[in-house]
Protein backbone atom coordinates (compact mmCIF):
# COMPACT_ATOMS: atom_id res chain seq x y z
CA UNK A 1 0.00 0.00 0.00
CA UNK A 2 1.10 3.78 -0.61
CA UNK A 3 -0.89 6.91 1.55
CA UNK A 4 -0.82 9.64 -0.71
CA UNK A 5 -1.73 12.91 0.22
CA UNK A 6 -5.66 14.02 0.29
CA UNK A 7 -6.81 17.00 -1.79
CA UNK A 8 -9.09 17.53 1.25
CA UNK A 9 -6.16 16.82 3.90
CA UNK A 10 -4.88 13.81 5.37
CA UNK A 11 -4.12 10.37 3.52
CA UNK A 12 -5.79 8.26 1.50
CA UNK A 13 -4.75 4.29 0.96
CA UNK A 14 -3.66 3.36 -2.71
CA UNK A 15 -3.42 -0.57 -2.19
CA UNK A 16 -2.38 -3.42 -4.35
CA UNK A 17 -4.55 -6.45 -4.42
CA UNK A 18 -2.83 -9.68 -4.97
CA UNK A 19 -4.69 -13.45 -4.59
CA UNK A 20 -1.69 -15.89 -4.01
CA UNK A 21 -1.74 -19.09 -6.81
CA UNK A 22 0.46 -21.43 -7.96
CA UNK A 23 1.53 -19.18 -10.60
CA UNK A 24 2.24 -16.67 -8.48
CA UNK A 25 4.26 -18.94 -6.19
CA UNK A 26 6.31 -20.08 -9.02
CA UNK A 27 6.54 -16.46 -10.05
CA UNK A 28 8.47 -15.66 -6.73
CA UNK A 29 9.98 -18.95 -6.48
CA UNK A 30 12.17 -18.45 -9.84
CA UNK A 31 12.61 -14.66 -9.35
CA UNK A 32 10.00 -13.53 -11.77
CA UNK A 33 8.75 -11.02 -9.75
CA UNK A 34 8.43 -8.11 -12.94
CA UNK A 35 5.43 -10.94 -13.85
CA UNK A 36 3.92 -10.67 -11.31
CA UNK A 37 1.95 -7.46 -12.33
CA UNK A 38 0.87 -8.79 -15.51
CA UNK A 39 -0.81 -12.06 -13.24
CA UNK A 40 -2.58 -8.90 -11.20
CA UNK A 41 -3.87 -7.25 -14.18
CA UNK A 42 -4.68 -10.78 -15.53
CA UNK A 43 -6.34 -11.65 -12.07
CA UNK A 44 -8.58 -7.89 -12.41
CA UNK A 45 -11.83 -10.16 -12.58
CA UNK A 46 -11.34 -12.16 -10.08
CA UNK A 47 -10.57 -8.59 -7.83
CA UNK A 48 -6.86 -8.07 -8.34
CA UNK A 49 -5.89 -4.83 -8.32
CA UNK A 50 -2.10 -3.20 -9.53
CA UNK A 51 -0.53 -0.57 -7.70
CA UNK A 52 -0.73 1.94 -10.68
CA UNK A 53 -4.68 1.19 -11.59
CA UNK A 54 -4.86 2.07 -7.79
CA UNK A 55 -3.63 5.62 -8.23
CA UNK A 56 -5.10 6.18 -11.20
CA UNK A 57 -8.77 5.32 -9.82
CA UNK A 58 -7.69 7.61 -6.65
CA UNK A 59 -7.27 10.18 -9.13
CA UNK A 60 -10.30 9.98 -11.66
CA UNK A 61 -12.45 10.15 -8.64
CA UNK A 62 -10.52 13.74 -7.82
CA UNK A 63 -9.48 12.14 -4.42
CA UNK A 64 -5.73 13.17 -5.10
CA UNK A 65 -4.04 14.99 -7.16
CA UNK A 66 -2.07 14.84 -10.32
CA UNK A 67 1.41 15.63 -8.30
CA UNK A 68 0.23 12.82 -5.99
CA UNK A 69 -0.65 10.45 -8.87
CA UNK A 70 2.56 10.94 -10.73
CA UNK A 71 4.91 10.69 -7.57
CA UNK A 72 3.44 7.35 -6.59
CA UNK A 73 2.95 5.99 -9.44
CA UNK A 74 4.92 3.10 -10.01
CA UNK A 75 5.21 2.67 -14.24
CA UNK A 76 5.67 6.63 -14.76
CA UNK A 77 4.82 6.36 -18.35
CA UNK A 78 1.42 5.22 -17.92
CA UNK A 79 0.39 8.58 -16.37
CA UNK A 80 2.20 10.76 -18.91
CA UNK A 81 -0.77 12.52 -19.57
CA UNK A 82 -1.15 14.14 -16.36
CA UNK A 83 2.09 16.20 -16.54
CA UNK A 84 1.50 19.69 -16.43
CA UNK A 85 -2.11 19.13 -14.22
Amino acid sequence: HQLPPQVNGGRVAALEILFSSPAIGNMIREGKTPQITSAIQTGQREGMVDMDTSIRRLYDAGRITARAALDKAIDKEGFKDLEGK
